[in-house]
């Protein structure tokens, strides 16, 4: 049924655009969720900026580049650590022989860049530090020297592990503990890398054959280890050093608890140097710099207030409309763009990886192919996806998450599309940059909830203007492609997308003036949205994980696996595991449950009236004072009737 539908829905979205076929290289992204990811093959010519996964880079004052050997300028050297490169070399500091040598012999560098000019001076001489700097400008280095160097001087003692290097991902664990073992190529040292999907026993016997004098590691491998193994924690007993790398990417994916834990763990933070490295610094990176450094730490800010200047130079609008209405508005922005500019070339960005993940199959559904670029996609995978959409000549759309689109340069893209809120102002002018390089022009869309409008106060220095809606009907007809595009989604994607969803927002509580209960009630709404007819259900730790615990109206469950198996024991506590409608229909800019029709099959007659009509309707009336389609008044009912006649699609995946 699913698999018809999928065909029925793509053959009727053959747009007519000669343009927005897309290669059958893109096509292959699908088909290569499952796929094992081929073993990538390292190369003794890493680079700092080469270890740094792909991701935007945030907008900044450049430094002067300073004039390069002949063997670093046939580096293979990004575009963003070629700007930050300054005249400050590192024969200039006091460092040991062995390191100096594999920095200038193994690794090709003779100047440092900017983090590395500004944070060695207070790191080699001992200092905790909070840096502030874009990732893909060499801060691996900015880390790895001051402490090589430190156990050098002063180290652990045998059997000891001197440092701990604490990173998001275990694509970027493997490159700086590559870049490590480069780095101390010359020295008595050892590197050692531990993070998820690999066997704990071989992690056991690799720390009991030899205490590694670094250690890389992610914060759910780590943690592992510290509780339920009893290897590590004595090997940690005289710390000299410990990195926080991508501070704000920790936490963006959830793991402050366990940072908290980890860092209570480990012996007092007096006895060691701290560094925290992060691209932006919100209040939870000053909460967490209190907890994990010493307090006498120094805030090297490598890059300076964002720069708007950029910013000013893209075409920027922004959409408030009710969560109902979101997809449909991203929708309708998307395929106004690709109707104007045959060589569209689009990001989008959403708030967490399982929400775009969502998004990826819902646009897949309707026919748009769409490349995916998020942390729950394999490196392999991301890293084919980065290379077409950056080789794109247009023709072209990647929907991402801020995880895994940092660091990598991807020229000529016309539009920017943001769903829903960034986590501060730092991070939507970051995404911006995307767009309107190299002097061409761009443009950038944000679409948020009603709830999400007080957002827009950050950003009242820059010029952003509410974007013009969608004819009536052209909005009617991209809302019904958006229901049929649901029935063929998978559950599973949608349960997801919604924990996520919960999560995120826990987060900005005090933004969206919710009380923990209006939380849940809005993530309700959104699972209704997203076609589920009921919450789904979340596992009950990670409910206290969040700090939910006794907030009604969560679909509590003792184990996902359980409730997938049919065995999830019910629903516990007041009125949780309520339907997504009833006392949640009051809600500001939230919708109610759509209802379901008898039949267990789906009409496509919404999906080809899209095809048909949407040209013609674009261009019947645009309505630019903010009352067009989508926005609380001015637009039909969702159920009503058209000239169309068409039905309304199944949305239930049961």
């Amino acid at each position: 049924m699913q698999v018809l539908l999928r065909s029925a829905i793509q053959r009727s979205l053959a747009f007519p655009f000669g343009r927005l076929r897309i290669s059958t290289a893109v096509m292959d992204v699908e088909r290569q969720r499952n796929a094992k990811p081929r073993r990538r093959q390292k190369s003794s010519s890493t680079r700092t900026a080469a270890a740094a996964p792909a991701a935007p880079s945030s907008l900044g004052p450049r430094p002067a580049a300073s004039a390069t050997p002949h063997f670093q300028q046939q580096a293979n050297m990004s575009s963003t650590t070629k700007e930050s490169l300054t005249e400050a070399t590192f024969a200039s500091f006091n460092l040991s022989d062995g390191t100096q040598r594999a920095i200038t012999e193994v690794m090709g560098y003779t100047n440092c860049t900017k983090v590395q000019a500004e944070t060695l001076p207070a790191t080699l001489r001992g200092m905790d530090v909070v840096v502030k700097a874009k990732t893909g400008t060499g801060k691996t280095l900015a880390f790895l020297i001051p402490g090589i160097e430190r156990m050098l001087k002063e180290p652990a003692g045998r059997g000891k592990i001197s440092m701990l290097v604490i990173s998001p991902t275990r694509e970027l664990a493997a490159q700086i503990a590559e870049e490590a073992k480069q780095l101390t190529k010359h020295h008595k040292l050892s590197v050692q890398v531990m993070f998820g999907g690999t066997n704990m026993n071989k992690d056991i016997n690799d720390l009991q054959r030899r205490a590694p004098d670094v250690l890389v590691a992610t914060p759910g491998r780590l943690l592992d280890h510290l509780q339920n193994t009893e290897t590590l924690r004595p090997l940690l007993s005289n710390l000299r050093m410990l990195v926080l790398d991508e501070a704000d990417r920790l936490l963006d994916m959830g793991f402050r608890q366990e940072i908290e834990k980890l860092v209570r763990m480990l012996p007092p933070k007096d006895g060691r140097q701290n560094m925290l490295f992060s691209a932006t610094y919100p209040s939870n990176i000053r909460e967490l710099s209190k907890i994990a450094l010493r307090p006498e730490y120094q805030l090297v800010d490598t890059v300076g207030e964002e720069d708007t200047h950029a910013a000013e130079m893209v075409q920027q609008n922004y959409l408030i409309t009710s969560m109902e209405d979101q997809t449909a508005h991203l929708l309708a922005a998307i395929r106004q763009h690709m109707s104007e500019d045959p060589s569209y070339k689009i990001m989008a960005f959403f708030v967490t990886a399982r929400v775009t993940q969502f998004y990826c199959e819902l646009f897949q559904a309707m026919g748009i192919p769409v490349l995916e670029m998020h942390s729950r996609k394999s490196q392999s995978q991301r890293t084919k996806a980065a290379d077409q959409f950056r080789n794109s000549k247009g023709a072209c759309i990647m929907f991402s998450s801020d995880v895994s689109a940092r660091g990598v340069d991807y020229p000529d893209v016309t539009l920017v599309v943001q769903l829903g809120l960034p986590m501060e102002k730092a991070q939507y002018v970051h995404r911006l940059g995307r767009t309107a390089r190299a002097g061409k022009s761009g443009k950038g869309l944000i679409i948020l909830g009603d709830y999400e409008a007080a957002f827009l106060n950050s950003l009242s220095d820059l010029p952003i203007t509410e974007a013009p809606r969608p004819s009536a009907d052209t909005f009617v007809i991209a809302q019904e492609a958006v229901e049929a595009g649901l029935a063929a989604v998978q559950y599973e994607s949608k349960a997801q997308a919604y924990r996520t969803w919960l999560g995120f927002y826990k987060g900005f509580l005090k933004l969206c003036k919710w009380t923990p209960e209006r939380l849940v009630q809005a993530a309700n709404q959104y699972a209704a949205t997203l076609g589920c007819p009921e919450p789904p259900p979340i596992e009950k730790r990670t409910v206290g994980k969040m700090g939910m615990k006794g907030v009604p109206g969560l679909n509590i469950v003792a184990s996902l696996d359980d409730e997938r198996r049919g065995g999830g024991g019910g629903r516990g506590g007041q009125g949780q595991g309520r339907s997504a409608q009833g006392s949640l229909r009051s809600g500001r800019g939230v919708p109610q449950q759509p209802k379901q029709p008898a039949s267990n099959g789906a009409d496509h007659g919404s999906i080809d009236s899209f095809q048909q009509d949407w040209n013609g309707s674009w261009n019947s009336g645009n309505n630019g004072n903010g009352r067009g389609a989508g926005s609380s008044r001015g637009r039909p009912a969702r159920g009503s009737s058209s000239s169309r006649g068409t039905k309304r699609a199944h949305v239930s995946p049961y």
